[in-house]
Order: structure tokens, then sequence, then C-alpha cells
């Protein structure tokens, strides 16, 4: 060590080093030594397994990327290199090569608790402005030097905490997020789900107003802020940065927050955590994997294998070989689309390290177990705060109908649930696109008898093989959707000719609540679904009603399905209300005939098809006086010697008047579904139930043609 000492006392930048001295004093005899590199010489090659620390002494060091450009800063006299592979152990994830005549010591050998924690700040230092680097150069085309090192120098690179609010009693800044993902909120509304590359401030920066909304972490994320005087600077300077304000802006303002597609955040990652001993998390964050475009499963051993130590996974949060597992899924959750976390027991580091990285967690339940909360999510109950958590009933194959669902869902706050049968790949693919925010979701309209279109266009769906995920409707079609829901689209199709008569349907009664006294239609639904719930179907439905009471739309995706469906089409002064919770319930069509908005909030970036059965234009004519006796009509029916006039029904009107909202909302929203089928029913009557058949076939052929043309 002594003939280091007089190598090292030729070089001015060793004398008073703190690191050098602190390894001169306490470590070994060969833990340290002196290398001379010539011009264009690697010190280390990336992918190697290189556990030593470097300090410079003369000369200058440059860091290469894998195809060979100089990325990052320059290292000079007296800088330190290579504490990430010296801390953790992983592999170098870039070469780094003299640029001139360049000497370094090279240091082996555990270092001080003290000097060991300066090293892991200067890590995360330079981790956190790596990621600044791979965001301006991937997402914004800012590659050459010396506008990295403008934009770097501006920058200040936070890490930013789950449940933090980013711009909490801060103004003039805006924030390029370089990991991680970010709810933006006003009053409790979603407005937007921003993820990396995304920049958020943009809208208090450009009108020069206080900020109007919230935006919380939801998982740990890292965030470069910029004064906004500096970013307007820097935007003036760089186009491609105005212009990715420019998107952004215009993506947030394209259209009514209420109405805008969610987007999932990308990268994403779910940790996918089994509950119970009989489910085989693997293998079901395998068979997810095969039904989504671009996404990995990342196991322990994956882990162990890349980092070339066997059990590192498994190291606890925040230990140096620890670092080296998070430091190892931060880098590699931006090369998926999708990353699914696959945990290994309760009580684990690596379980606890999953649900910290998620974006979802995916609980795997066994459903013929009791629906107790199990020991492994109460080891991770405190992990679960900032993350949506979604449940997975894991069936037997054998299983025709699940069961006892809300029991499950009463115990947990869910964000939402999936039922599958082991082996099923049918329900497997659609977890799959609900997982990601990809689901296919079907919207059916409101229309009276014309609904029954709805059953053809179900029919050609069927024949298409494209598998819906996701049912849902108003009035008529809250009927047809929860039919295809419980059945599929052969039982609704058998339903309608059971009940296609407005003689089984209509039975009047004295008309003080109702036209319709509603018992038929009543008995007809808890026929037909019996105890059915909605949360145990296999295809999850929504239906659309009226609160009268709170004078406010209600989407119902719980409780019994016949119940749903009843307040979907108890249309006003025709069929009688439903209680529910205290409040009236009628027809939905009151203020959402065809609830296109509410589907998009269920499929996120997924296809919305709706079908209406509204046409723009009525056809019929009538021959009504400003004056109208209901004798008068009558006298008129039963003479058989005059001319019958054309008068329209209570319920015809009813109906239309729900159409006309129908007509008007479509017109403003149809480019929030991605198809619309139309099929041609004009010339049916609201109330012609007894044609169900030639309805329906007009849907088939409708849908047919659209899906031909959709998919050309």
């Amino acid at each position: 060590m002594d003939d280091l000492r007089q190598s090292l006392a030729r070089f001015p930048s060793a004398a008073s080093h703190p690191i050098l001295q602190a390894a001169l004093d306490d470590l070994p005899a060969g833990a340290m030594s002196l290398l001379e590199l010539e011009s264009g010489e690697r010190l280390t090659e990336a992918g190697s397994l290189d556990e030593r620390l470097f300090v410079v002494l003369d000369g200058q060091l440059a860091v290469m990327s894998q195809d060979g450009l100089e990325v990052g800063k320059t290292f000079l006299p007296g800088d330190v290199c290579g504490e990430v592979g010296y801390l953790t152990g992983m592999p170098r994830s870039a070469s780094i090569e003299a640029r001139t005549r360049t000497a370094v010591v090279a240091i082996t050998g555990e270092l001080t608790d003290g000097t060991t924690g300066d090293l892991r700040r200067l890590a995360s230092e330079r981790f956190k402005a790596s990621m600044l680097v791979e965001v301006l150069i991937g997402s914004y085309g800012i590659a050459d030097a010396d506008s990295l090192q403008e934009f770097a120098a501006a920058a200040n690179v936070e890490e930013i905490e789950a449940g933090t609010d980013l711009f909490a009693g801060r103004k003039g800044e805006l924030a390029l997020v370089l990991l991680g993902s970010f709810h933006v909120t006003t009053e409790e509304k979603l407005i937007a789900k921003v993820g990396r590359g995304e920049i958020l401030g943009e809208m208090s920066w450009l009108n020069e107003r206080r900020r109007s909304a919230d935006v919380v972490a939801r998982k740990d994320s890292i965030v470069a802020r910029f004064p906004a005087a500096e970013f307007e600077r820097l935007a003036l300077r760089h186009p491609n940065a105005l212009l990715a304000v420019t998107k952004t802006l215009a993506h947030r303002l394209s259209r009514n927050p209420i109405y805008r597609r969610s987007k999932p955040p990308r990268p994403m990652s779910v940790a996918v955590i089994a509950c119970h001993a009989s489910i085989d998390a693997r293998s079901i964050a395998q068979q997810l994997a095969d039904n989504l475009p671009k996404a990995a499963v990342i196991t322990t051993e994956q882990i162990d294998q890349a980092l070339a130590r066997p059990g590192i996974s498994s190291e606890p949060i925040g230990s140096p070989r620890g670092l080296a597992v998070d430091t190892w899924m931060t880098l590699d959750e931006p090369r998926h689309e999708i990353s699914l976390l696959v945990g290994d027991g309760v009580g684990s580091n690596w379980n606890n390290r999953v649900v910290r990285h998620a974006d979802r967690v995916m609980i795997l339940l066994d459903a013929t177990e009791p629906p107790d909360i199990t020991a492994a999510e109460h080891d991770l109950a405190g992990e679960f705060s900032t993350v949506d958590v979604e449940l997975m009933l894991v069936h037997p194959p054998s299983t025709g109908v699940p069961s006892g669902t809300a029991s499950w869902l009463q115990l947990r706050q869910a964000h939402r649930h999936h039922h599958i049968r082991t082996g099923n790949g049918r329900d497997l693919a659609r977890a799959a696109r609900r997982l990601a925010g990809l689901a296919r979701g079907l919207v059916i309209g409101g229309g009276g008898a014309r609904g029954y279109s709805a059953i053809g266009v179900s029919h050609a769906l069927d024949e298409a093989g494209f598998d819906i995920d996701v049912l849902g409707g108003t009035s008529m079609g809250s009927l047809i959707a929860g039919g295809i829901a419980f059945g599929g689209s052969g039982f609704i199709d058998e339903m309608a000719g059971r009940y296609g008569s407005k003689n089984y349907l209509h039975d009047t009664t004295l008309p003080l609540a109702s036209i319709f006294a509603s018992r038929r239609v009543t008995q007809m639904l808890q026929n037909e679904f019996a105890d059915a719930r909605i949360e145990d179907l296999w295809t999850p439905f929504f239906a659309v009603a009226t609160n009268l009471t709170n004078a406010e739309e209600v989407v119902i995706d719980r409780g019994p399905l016949w119940e749903a469906v009843r307040a979907s089409i108890a249309i006003p002064g025709v069929f009688s209300p439903i209680s529910r919770n205290g409040d009236l319930l009628v027809d939905g069509g009151i203020m959402n005939n065809l609830p296109i908005d509410v589907m998009r909030r269920y499929c996120e970036q997924g296809p919305v098809l709706a079908v209406n059965v509204s046409p723009r234009i009525s056809h019929q004519s009538w021959d009504i006086e400003p004056y109208q006796s209901g004798w008068s009509i009558l006298a008129n029916r039963l003479n058989p010697f005059g001319a019958t006039k054309r008068t329209p029904s209570i319920a015809g009107t009813v109906l239309r008047s729900l159409d006309t909202n129908s007509v008007s909302r479509l017109r403003q929203y149809e480019d929030v579904a991605d198809l619309v089928i139309v099929p041609d029913v004009k010339e049916f009557s609201i109330l012609d139930w007894d044609s169900h058949k030639a309805v329906i076939e007009r849907g088939r052929e409708a849908g047919r043609q659209a899906m031909s043309e959709w998919s050309a």
C-alpha cells in the first residue's frame, strides 16, 4: 500500500480525495490498484460483471452506449465512476472509455458505511440524471450532448413518493415524468393518467393562471422539474420540446374529460399475487401475457439470472443488493408495454417490492375458498393505498355460473374484478384486455322493439369471432345487453321469441302510478334472470337508469340483474318506477339513451361498439288535433265505416321522446365510439314487439356489413 501512496503522490487530485483516503486507511493491500489507459482504451464494457469503483486521477473518461454513442457526463480528475456496479454487483449498463491518456484508481473491497452511503447518494443522483437523458432522447429526439447538458442544467430531478401531490405548495414550473405514473384530478374526478415521457403543468404555464387540478403520484416516481421561465427558454431553442407541449395540450383539450379515452400508463407494471396456495400465479401471468402485445412476465429467477446473483431478488428493499434489483426493474420497465411481476409468497421482500413497483395489482383468489382476507393481503395492505387493486376469482374448469362474488367484494376495496375458469382461454383473454385497458365494449341504446336488432348485431359479432369484454345499455338496450351477458346471444334470442308480443307485456291498470301494472314485465325478468347478480356474470355488465330523487344518471353494475334491467326500462308513466336504496329510479333514456361515454370509461383505450336503433328522422305521419279526447280516438278505431286515423300512443310518444335525447347526444359524442352500428329499422314501430324476428335479422345484416367494413 506504501508503493501505491507514493504513486498517487504525483497526482494533485488524489491528495485530499475523501474516498481515496478512506480506502487507503481502511482497505487491505491489494484492494486498490493504479491503472493507466491510452486514448480509446476501455475501462469497463457494457454488460460485464465488474464490481470495481474508480476514481479519476488524470485525463478524461467518456460513457459510451452499447451502439457506440457518447452519452452522459465526462469524468474528469477527482470524479468517481462505476459506483452502481460496485454497490450492487449488477452488470454494467454502459462502457467507459478513455478520451485521452488517463490514470484511475480501481477499488475493490468493502468501504465504511459512511463512505458507502455517500456513494449510494451519488448513484441515485446519476441514475435520475440518466433517466432524464433517456426520456429526452427517446421521447423528444434531443440527442446532441450540448442540448442534453443544457436541459440537465435547467432541471431539478426528484423522486416523488406514491400519494404525493406533485405541485402542492409550488407554482411557476412544469414537470417531465421520467418514471412512474400520475393521476390528474379536479374535484375528485379523474381528468388524465400521465406516464413516462409526458409533461405536467403545461396548462397553468400557457394561461398563466393558478392550477385547477391536483396531480398525484400513483406509485413511486421520478420527475424533472423545470422553472417555467427556463422551460420557455429551452422550448424556444428546441422546437421538439414545444411541439410536445402542444400535442399534450391538444390531447387533453380534444374532448370533454367525461368522454375522453382514459389512457392506461405505458409502460405499465402489474403485480400478480396469488393469495391461495392452489393458484399457479406464473401460469396465469404467462397466459395473460400471451394475450397482450409486448408483454413480459418477470419472476425472481429471471432477475437472479439477469444479475448473475442467485437469491438477489429477495434482498431487502433499501439494502445495497436490493438497490441492484430495484435499479434493474426500473431500467427493464420501459422495454415492455406491460410487465407482469409475479409474486412469490407471504411476507417476502419480493412481494413487497413488486407491489411498490406496480401501477396495478392483480390479486388471484381461489373462488372455492371462503372469502376472508388472506394472509398475503394482510401483509401487503399498507402498499395498496395508492395503487389500483383488481381481484381475479379463479374457478374450476366446470363452473357454470359464479356465485357469492358480493361477499368477496364487500371485504375489499377493489377497482374491479374478473372471473376466470382454469384453462379457459376466452376468460383469460378477456381479463388480459381489461387489465391492459384494451377491453372491447358493446353498448346498446334504447328504442323499444327496435332494440331487438341488437340481438342480430350480437349474432354477427359471434360469427366474426369478435369476443366482447363488457356489455352495457339503456332501457331496451339494457335488457338485450343483460341477456347476452347472462346467457349469450342465443339465450336473448330465445327470450325474444317467448315474450315478443305486446299482449304479453302490457298489463293495463288504473293509471295512477303508470299505464301498465308492470307485473308481467317484472315477472318476466325475475323468471329469466332468477337470482343472478351482475357481479357474478362472466362478462361485466352495466345498466343506466335515471334517479328521480337526485336528478342524476345512475350506472348500475352490481346487485340483482333483473332489478337493474327493470329500473333501466321503467319508462315514465308507462311502467312503474323502481325503488332502490331509498331512491326512485326510472328509464335511463331520460338522461343517457345510448351511454357510449359510460362504456368508454370501462374500456379505457379499447374499442367501443355502439348499436343505435333510434333513427334521426321519424318517417311516420300522424292524424292528431291540438286537443284530443281518448274517447274520440277509441270511437274512430271501432268505427268500421270511417277512415282510421293514425294517432300516437302514450307509450310510443314517451319512447320517441327518449329517442330524441339519444339522437342529440349521438350527434355530439358518436366519435367517442370506434364503431356505431345503425340497423335499418325505421319502418318498424317502437312498439312493434310482434316483428322481433324481422328486426333481429335487420340487426344481423347491419352487424355483418359493419364488421366487414370496419375490419377491412
